[in-house]
């Protein structure tokens, strides 16, 4: 019973989401990339964790809380990583599938819909801004996404 009403506040999530199409936003930003994780029903020390990729370094968020806002806020207070780490993950922002480039959806699956955290990716190029919440189930999200997924994944557990 508690299977299927998960499943349906999922759809009905879903059915709602499907309507909405954010736009892609124009910023005076310099380029960036952002990937990391977060677990809404969480308590602890690893609820969000977000990397930063910009100008050639890499970034760890150290605020451990997200505003639910369309892009990532926490407190936006970052710590640089080594040279190592960022020579770790450095190619990532060279993976990122067209197919999530073009989607004009910002949400992905139900992500923390049912407790499983969600991945998030944030992209800015030549002023334009894009980000997406990504659910971590992945039969929750077409099948051209899930490689980018599972780097993500690998990305996250070389920086552990």
């Amino acid at each position: 019973m508690k299977l299927q009403l998960i499943t349906l506040l999922c759809l009905i999530a879903l059915t709602f989401e499907a309507c909405k199409e954010e736009p892609i936003t124009k910023q005076n930003d310099s380029n960036y990339f952002m990937f990391g994780t977060y677990y809404g029903q969480c308590f602890g020390v690893n609820c969000v964790t977000i990397y930063k990729l910009e100008e050639g370094k890499l970034f760890k968020n150290v605020a451990k809380e997200r505003s639910y806002s369309d892009f990532f806020e926490g407190k936006l207070t970052y710590t640089a990583l080594t040279q190592t780490e960022y020579d770790l993950v450095s190619d990532i922002e060279t993976k990122i599938p067209e197919v999530l480039l073009n989607n004009t959806k910002t949400t992905i699956g139900c992500p923390d819909c049912a407790d499983g955290g969600g991945i998030y990716v944030e992209y800015c190029k030549n002023g334009i801004k894009q980000h997406w919440y990504i659910d971590t189930q992945k039969f929750y999200v077409p099948e051209e996404l899930h490689p980018f997924i599972d780097l993500i994944w690998e990305k996250m557990t070389l920086l552990e």
